[in-house]
């Protein structure tokens, strides 16, 4: 079973609803000061994607704690490929 699709699709959501109402800023899911990536450096250098960032990690984690054993080894395996790619 693919969960990646549904790790995508949270992220969405929860970034739309963000957009329309956040308020206070937020820290990305990561150090900026290890920011080393040019994904990684324009996070830090937008609130609004430091915000979205920290709701995917939110989303993530949430939908990680759902899963069984062999579902989380998936979802993990498939996000640090995703990570690599972005």
């Amino acid at each position: 079973m693919r969960v990646a699709p549904l790790v995508v699709l949270c992220g969405l959501a929860v970034a739309t609803f963000c957009l329309s109402y956040r308020g206070a800023s937020a820290a990305p899911s990561f150090d900026c000061g290890n920011a080393r990536t040019t994904v990684e450096k324009v996070i830090c250098d937008s609130p609004k994607l430091s915000d979205l960032d920290a709701d995917l990690k939110v989303a993530y984690d949430t939908r990680l704690n759902q899963l069984s054993a062999a579902e989380k080894k998936t979802l993990v395996e498939e996000q640090r490929t995703w990570l690599k790619k972005r």
